[in-house]
């Protein structure tokens, strides 16, 4: 049995980045960028007007107040898009629209509501430094500036700038493709009616859930049956297509538990098979060939805790991103937290107050079958395995789920 802090550096180890691809600017939303991308061009291109107004030169309204308005001659209209046909010269004004690129000879934009029209004139009731209400061509990105880093995960925010540099094909690493096969006499399909002692496929959704949160592309296959020649079968197909494999229960010392045989049998070179964590410590990993073996406990929250702190982690590394894989950050703990030691807990809870005054409560509900320790809780706590209490008012490490 190895620490969390071990599993986890031998599973980041034996990742390998996934090969390039492109894709449409429309549809690399939560992709990750396989290739630098500098700013093609200023950003903006031009001096333009940040407000509705009139442009004019500085010295024109230098001391315009609402007893001595500067009075300036109207020359006509600039609009964005259009044409750059005005010269603005001391003592003249041209009305302007936010984002109108600014006339020459203009160095200022007044604002329209300290102004007023009357008979081709424009009358100032208010002084403006020179340089007012105007962004600058530049002033956001130069050309060749550093814009997005290869391993930059795609948000919306990164699409705005890779439109505003017109690219339309966006250099991204591939997505992970994963295998998902939930495993178990006694489990049904999601959607069938159940008696007796069957119960509803609940890890099969939910991975395949996670995966695509984080990026993948899941496929389920299908739920495995205990007979042990079968699952050899079954891995062995669907590992060689898959980037990872994620197989869910059947890998504890029960008599038909025969996931850990299987995967040995069809090739899989394991690295460990317990980790000392709670809830997930029946947790094994190893590779098939290129393909990542993940062999999750069965119950729900424990398959859900080990996939969100060893299979996310090793899907975000494949699929470009650079670390850190997640996002983590600290609040007080708000009650004592008993545990055993030698064991990393992963503790569900919820977060209370605001930043940076974040406060961490631990849920009643611990057991790594109480799907509502997952539901009504955001947040996951992280107690070190060296420790038997956690006290109140500590400083924890937590993340959201």
């Amino acid at each position: 049995m190895i620490s969390y802090e071990e599993a986890l550096e031998t599973i980041l180890a034996s990742v390998n980045r996934l090969e390039k691809t492109s894709v449409s600017l429309d549809e690399c939303t939560g992709w990750v960028l396989a290739e630098d991308v500098p700013a093609a061009s200023n950003l903006p291109p031009y001096d333009n007007s940040a407000m509705d107004g009139y442009a004019v030169v500085g010295r024109s309204v230098a001391k315009a107040g609402e007893e001595d308005p500067a009075v300036l001659a109207y020359l006509g209209d600039v609009d964005a898009g259009g044409g750059d046909r005005i010269e603005v010269r001391e003592g003249e004004a041209a009305r302007i629209g936010t984002g109108a690129k600014v006339p020459r000879g203009a160095d200022t934009v007044v604002m329209v509501e300290d102004t007023e029209f009357r008979e081709e004139n424009v009358y100032i009731f208010r002084e403006y430094a020179t340089g007012s209400h105007i962004r600058m061509a530049g002033e956001d990105y130069v050309k060749g500036e550093e814009g997005l880093r290869a391993g930059t995960l795609i948000r919306p925010a990164e699409v705005c700038f890779l439109a505003a540099n017109g690219v339309t094909d966006v250099p991204v690493y591939r997505r992970p493709k994963v295998g998902i096969l939930p495993t178990g006499a006694e489990v049904l399909p999601s959607g069938e009616p159940v008696s007796g002692t069957k119960i509803r496929d609940a890890n099969g959704p939910t991975l395949m859930s996670l995966v695509r949160k984080y990026g993948g592309s899941g496929h389920h296959l299908g739920i495995g049956p205990d007979d042990e020649e079968k699952l050899i079968d079954l891995i062995g197909e669907n590992a060689p297509n898959h980037d990872a494999l994620i197989t869910c229960g059947g890998i504890s010392k029960g008599h038909h538990d025969h996931v850990k045989d299987a995967l040995v049998k069809a090739g899989t070179r394991i690295e460990f098979w317990t980790t000392a964590i709670r809830p997930g410590k029946p947790f094994g990993f190893g590779k098939l060939g290129d393909t990542l073996i993940f062999a999750l406990p069965g119950n729900p929250v424990s398959s859900f805790v080990t996939f969100e702190i060893y299979c996310q982690p090793a899907l975000t590394k494949a699929m470009g991103c650079t670390p850190p894989y997640r996002e983590f950050f600290q609040a007080k703990l708000l009650e004592d937290f008993p545990k055993k030691p030698g064991f990393t807990f992963f503790v569900r809870g919820n977060i209370e107050g605001d930043y940076p005054d974040y406060a961490f409560r631990p849920s009643k509900k611990q057991g790594s079958g109480m799907i509502s320790s997952l539901v009504k809780n955001s947040v996951i706590m992280i107690a070190p395995a060296e420790r038997d209490l956690i006290g109140a008012g500590e400083s924890v490490e937590v993340f959201r789920i």
